[in-house]
């Protein structure tokens, strides 16, 4: 089971996919992305556990009749989840929380920052990794898929669609 009825911190890492419009950029980048979470004690058939993680969105730079566009974004994250208790190795879960974005653009030669505090919701599963019969001790690890969404706002309107896939360990 992936959400234990113990309570314990966890660590993970995951690979994003961001899919980011706004009226003068569309971007599909990946990245990093880096969790710190903790579950706690379930209640009734539920699991509850609020994570902070650190995306970056994007970095992308193009050239374009010899003037370089750059623009990236990162963002901080705060999260609650909220998952079944079960006994399966498979678990699916509830996000939501907000989000602290920076947006960075330089479009040819004019360099621009926005930054903003939004709502994040999501869904994803957790897959325990025990489940597999690895044959080595996973220790509660389990391997995360997520979508998310994001939409931040300052001068421009920046709608993300975020997926991610990461191996998560709890200590």
């Amino acid at each position: 089971m992936v959400f234990s009825s113990r309570r314990s911190p966890y660590v993970g890492v995951s690979s994003l996919e961001a899919n980011v419009e706004s009226a003068s950029l569309d971007i599909d980048d990946s990245s990093p992305s880096i969790t710190i979470g903790y579950k706690y004690a379930p209640v009734g058939s539920l699991q509850f556990s609020v994570e902070l993680a650190y995306m970056k969105m994007f970095d992308e730079s193009d050239t374009i009749s010899g003037s370089t566009i750059e623009s990236d974004a990162d963002a901080f994250g705060l999260s609650f989840l909220m998952a079944s208790s079960s006994n399966s190795s498979v678990t699916p879960y509830l996000r939501a929380g907000v989000v602290y974005g920076e947006v960075e653009n330089n479009l040819y030669g004019t360099v621009t920052e926005e930054d903003d505090t939004a709502a994040i919701i999501g869904v994803g599963l957790d897959f325990d990794l025990a489940a597999l019969g690895l044959g080595f001790d996973t220790r509660g690890s389990f391997v995360r898929v997520d979508y998310s969404e994001v939409e931040l706002e300052d001068t421009d309107t920046y709608d993300a669609e975020l997926v991610s896939i990461g191996l998560f360990y709890p200590f």
